[in-house]
């Protein structure tokens, strides 16, 4: 992330703030792991298949953000900060099928995609001085994602070993 943040301070100093805009780099890896194992049709087994899917989403965009903080008591700070972004998204899924009945080569497909994505975050934080060289900060972080390709909405239910199975475009529901 590289911004620049425009910092102001209350009248009495107990509220203190800053409002931010540059660009932010994300970075998000989703995997999927699914394992069939079959039964015998007619006296005939089938096997075990593994089936991996991960995507992975590369964006960059502009984002906005603020933060407010208000000093309780000499040492004891609450606050919070938001941060919106609109990125652009490449995204990428791969797909390795892989069976256990002997003389089948493995299945790999892959896919890309660029598209729009947007992300935002807020966190909230308590924030208490213990001494001048130690801090303790505790809090919660909210993040929400939307339009990043996710591997069980890639995932292809059909046979991997079958006739009838097309590599798909990441779908990033």
């Amino acid at each position: 992330e590289l911004a620049i943040r425009k910092r102001w301070t209350g009248a009495n100093c107990r509220l203190q703030g800053s409002w931010m805009q540059g660009v932010r780099y994300l970075y998000l890896v989703d995997d999927l792991e699914y394992f069939t194992l079959g039964r015998s049709i007619g006296g005939v087994p089938i096997g075990r298949t593994d089936t991996d899917v991960r995507t992975r989403n590369s964006m960059t965009g502009y984002q906005l953000g603020a933060d407010l903080w208000a000093n309780i008591v000499p040492g004891v700070s609450v606050g919070g900060d938001f941060k919106v972004g609109v990125y652009g998204n490449f995204a990428k899924a791969n797909t390795v099928a892989v069976t256990s009945n002997g003389g089948v080569p493995p299945v790999f497909e892959e896919s890309n995609n660029t598209d729009v994505a947007l992300a935002t975050e807020a966190n909230f934080m308590f924030i208490y001085r213990i001494s001048q060289n130690w801090t303790m900060r505790a809090g919660y972080t909210f993040l929400y994602l939307d339009g990043v390709a996710l591997a069980p909405n890639n995932f292809n239910p059909t046979n991997p070993f079958g006739t009838n199975r097309a590599v798909r475009d990441v779908d990033d529901n």
